[in-house]
């Protein structure tokens, strides 16, 4: 389609790369009515500096515009060309600068799922898997309350084989509140010291499956308040959980722990990636020899439930669909559930990218009968 905007290949590698980044600081795209620009930073904060260069790499080598493109490309080139004062072709400046905007976030939404479809997805599930329907009996949902926990949350309220969901949270919701009130098996934990447990032995040696989406941005807090957050959180809430399932008798029974790290944990420097990493590495060695499996998702773009969404989500979710690169909250806690009752399938410790958590929602709605979600 010609929209009259200047081949993208011809902007420099090193502005690219730059807005990109800024996108994913939050330098740009922040401003609630800027709805591209949140697309855009949903999108680069996915990914890391060393995915961000491939993606500009990719475009640099393509060839995205038409003749007449490449002519207006050569006039803003020009010495002669002022383009405060000038017209092409007779569109007003802020008409062209807009379709350069839609050029760069076209070609960017194809290089990521392009990468995608070439990355995401290495695991595939069993076919006619052996199942525990008693291993999500009781659930336990940490960060309900948040983008990602709203889904897990409501994956378990909707699942047939789930008895009980305690919901552990600092703050309430309206979706918290209701689930609460319309469904008996849903009992919401007021909670406030995270490193602390005394009090819930009985009800933590009952549990079977923790979904743990408890986090915040690396961006709004400082480098010791994320790792007490992202490590000490759950190390002090696994240590808690497996000393009550032996004093109740239940170690040694099917347990699993769902660790939500998000993509380039597995790449990326920073130090919340060294946390996120840290974290998979010493939950994974506290449930060896116990019967509790871990398993770490490296989710990329995860949509919230549909009662939190705005359009600029479903949008989003559109763009980046195609190329594995997005999954909804009730899609990564349907994944969850069923990695769970697959008892023998993932050993402790497996890493899964957002095409894998795709792969078991999948086989989780196969299960289900026709016309349910």
């Amino acid at each position: 389609m010609d929209i009259g905007a200047p081949k993208l290949s011809g902007l420099n590698d090193w502005y690219l790369l730059r807005q990109l980044l800024n996108f994913k600081n939050e330098i740009r795209g922040s401003h609630p009515e800027d709805l591209f620009g949140r697309q855009m930073m949903e999108m680069a904060q996915m990914f890391n500096e060393e995915m961000l260069q491939d993606v500009v790499a990719y475009i640099s080598k393509e060839d995205f515009s038409s003749q007449d493109d490449k002519e207006a490309d050569s006039r803003l080139r020009s010495p002669l060309y002022f383009p405060y004062t000038n017209k092409l072709y007779g569109f007003p400046m802020i008409i062209k600068l807009a379709a350069i905007m839609l050029t760069v976030l076209l070609a960017l939404v194809v290089g990521f799922n392009v990468w995608g479809v070439a990355t995401q997805g290495s695991l595939e599930p069993a076919l006619n898997a052996e199942r525990d329907t008693s291993a999500n009996r009781v659930v336990m949902v940490f960060g309900a309350s948040g983008s990602a926990g709203g889904g897990l949350l409501k994956a378990a309220v909707e699942d047939n084989e789930v008895e009980k969901v305690y919901v552990v949270t600092r703050s309430s919701t309206d979706y918290i509140a209701a689930a609460a009130e319309d469904r008996d098996k849903v009992s919401v934990i007021m909670h406030k010291d995270f490193t602390d447990y005394t009090g819930l032995e009985n009800e933590l040696g009952d549990v079977s499956t923790v979904l743990w989406a408890l986090g915040t941005s690396s961006l709004q807090v400082d480098e010791a308040t994320y790792t007490l957050i992202h490590v000490d959180f759950p190390a002090a809430f696994v240590k808690a959980w497996l000393s009550a399932r032996q004093a109740a008798g239940n170690i040694g029974s099917p347990m699993a722990y769902h660790f939500i790290a998000g993509m380039g944990t597995d790449s990326s420097d920073a130090p919340w990636a060294h946390d996120k990493r840290k974290t998979e590495r010493d939950v994974a060695a506290m449930a060896e020899g116990t019967g509790l499996r871990s398993f770490s998702y490296r989710s990329a773009y995860i949509r919230p439930i549909s009662e939190t969404t705005n359009v600029g989500h479903h949008i989003t979710e559109a763009l980046l669909r195609p190329g594995k690169l997005v999954t909804s909250s009730k899609e990564l806690g349907q994944a969850m559930l069923e990695i769970s009752a697959r008892t023998k399938e993932l050993a402790n410790g497996t890493l899964l990218d957002n095409g894998d958590s795709l792969a078991y929602s999948k086989a989780y709605l196969l299960r289900l009968p026709k016309g349910s979600d």
